[in-house]
């Protein structure tokens, strides 16, 4: 009969009709989820900042530490986490009273769409604790970062502060 299919060619062109519309569906399949930690340390040789809450002069050195991790998402996009801390950041003030750095919050998440751009800034404070007699300051500190379609990262000190410590 003209215009009718074989046995053999119904299965033929019933296969090809079930691959065009599950095999979208196996290429659409969740990516695994891949990660990749990055590490940036910046070295503060010397950030002169003044304690507000008694306009002391206070010179500050030691090392920011900013940690990255960056997780692809089903979709495509990322998942960033920063971690940030100032371990090592110590100072003192004219009279020589040294101040200790202590972190107070370091943790931040975002999510970078695919095949965009995305910038991000962390604020991240520091209690800067007097090690005598004097009041604590804050130092507040901006980072930016920023992801680009193609993967690369850049992580830089974008703005720094200090403000007294609000009473508890």
């Amino acid at each position: 009969m003209p215009g009718s299919l074989s046995g053999g060619r119904r299965l033929t062109v019933a296969a090809v009709v079930v691959l065009a519309l599950v095999g979208p569906a196996l290429t659409a399949a969740p990516a695994r989820a891949e990660t990749q930690v990055i590490d940036v340390t910046f070295h503060t040789a010397a950030m002169p900042v003044t304690n507000l809450c008694n306009d002391q002069f206070v010179l500050l050195h030691g090392d920011l530490h900013v940690r990255q991790v960056r997780t692809t998402t089903p979709s495509g996009g990322e998942v960033v986490t920063s971690l940030i801390t100032s371990e090592g950041l110590i100072g003192a003030d004219v009279a020589g009273m040294p101040y200790t750095a202590n972190d107070i919050e370091a943790s931040f998440a975002h999510y970078a769409p695919p095949g965009r751009s995305s910038t991000f800034l962390d604020l991240h404070a520091t209690l800067l604790v007097p090690q005598g007699n004097a009041p604590t300051m804050l130092l507040v500190i901006v980072v930016a970062e920023r992801v680009r379609p193609d993967g690369t990262t850049t992580v830089l000190l974008d703005r720094a502060w200090t403000t007294c410590r609000p009473a508890a």
